[in-house]
């Protein structure tokens, strides 16, 4: 949501940019940043959720939703026993 409406966070306070509006631009390094991040932070849980962020197209916005939701779906979440 953080990159399809970067006003709406930016006016409730989150001073990341995923993607400019302005120029059209996503900050590629910054989302990758943020996946990794979330995959550190649930690793425990789901020790085998990788995303292939190799996959995600950033040639403009619909692109990339439309290749972030394709692997969003082919995450393995199957949780630790």
């Amino acid at each position: 949501m953080m990159v399809n409406y970067p006003d709406f966070f930016t006016e409730i306070g989150f001073s990341k940019e995923y993607y400019s509006l302005e120029k059209k631009e996503f900050n590629q390094q910054a989302i990758l940043d943020k996946i990794q991040s979330i995959e550190a932070d649930w690793k425990e849980k789901y020790p085998n959720m990788k995303m292939k962020t190799e996959k995600l197209k950033f040639d403009d916005i619909v692109s990339f939703n439309q290749s972030f939701t394709t692997e969003i779906e082919y995450l393995n979440l199957e949780t630790r026993l």
